[in-house]
């Protein structure tokens, strides 16, 4: 085995210890979701989950591609899609998050620990 088959075994190895770690995220984020008493809480463990759960992943899925030698000359499309679409998760989702949250704090809808913003699931 010469060293570039190691360096191509290391980061496979990576980057599914990346994949692996985005599922624990949103794992993590479901939880929280649950467990949280109040609305900043829970949008606050949604975008964990949004960022750690599929942004993680996505680049493990792109550095996975770019080192897998059995997709061939696709594997450039699977990781320059993957890498544009983490891109995108990482701007859109804290965007969209503070728009949310921002707007609920300018309503006076959803003080932390006030008993109003207890959401019933």
């Amino acid at each position: 085995m010469n060293d570039l088959e190691i360096v191509k075994n290391v980061f496979l190895i990576f980057s599914s210890f990346l994949i692996i770690l985005g599922a624990f995220a949103s794992l993590m984020s479901a939880i929280g979701m649950f467990r949280f008493k109040d609305y900043f809480l829970r949008i606050h463990a949604s975008t964990v989950g949004t960022i750690w759960g599929s942004v993680v992943p996505l680049l493990g899925v792109a550095l996975f591609a770019l080192f897998d030698d059995k997709l061939g000359s696709g594997r450039y499309v699977i990781a320059s899609n993957s890498f544009l679409t983490a891109a995108v998760f990482f701007i859109v989702g804290p965007l969209g998050t503070h728009l949310l949250t921002r707007s609920v704090y300018k309503l006076r809808k959803g003080k932390c620990g006030d008993a109003n913003t207890k959401v019933d699931i």
